[in-house]
């Protein structure tokens, strides 16, 4: 920190420099009102409740490995899980056993080349870049894919109840 007070200073500006928490800095940053909850959806998802321009409670943004859950990258694993669940014989038919494969860049294939592929394709990205596969799952629940529905509700859910334990 001390690094950050120098800099501050060397630039002359009022004041002095404080950490906060980024759901913090998303909540004033889309208003002026001390008060209030904020829910943030994007790669990963976090709910909270401000009091007085404070962090009271917050409930998520644990990341994508212990949760983020309704994100774009928890979106685009369920969709990756269901696609290999489909792929086994495991779940049920989804457009997704297509859609997830081309998205990855795979090409066609038996089902269990087509899995070995996506395993592959998966643990070799980085975490946040699977989110890209959220407009995927919502462009098959748009074209009626129950699975994929099916998804996005639960998504939709786990956002809902963030907001609703910090309330």
């Amino acid at each position: 920190m001390a690094e950050i007070d120098d800099a501050w200073r060397d630039l002359s500006l009022p004041g002095s420099p404080g950490i906060v928490p980024d759901v913090l800095a998303a909540y004033t940053a889309g208003t002026t009102s001390p008060d209030g909850i904020v829910l943030v959806s994007g790669t990963g998802a976090i709910a909270a409740l401000i009091s007085d321009g404070r962090l009271i409670k917050r409930a998520g943004g644990h990341g994508w490995l212990l949760g983020d859950e309704g994100s774009a990258v928890w979106l685009g694993l369920e969709g990756i899980r269901a696609t290999l669940r489909t792929l086994d014989g495991r779940g049920p038919e989804t457009v997704l056993d297509t859609m997830i494969p081309n998205a990855l860049g795979i090409e066609s294939g038996d089902g269990t080349t087509i899995t070995q592929r996506i395993v592959g394709a998966v643990h070799s990205r980085p975490p946040a870049d699977l989110g890209k596969l959220a407009p995927v799952v919502i462009e098959a629940g748009e074209q009626g894919d129950p699975v994929a529905q099916r998804l996005i509700e639960e998504a939709a859910s786990h956002l809902t109840d963030s907001v609703t334990a910090v309330t």
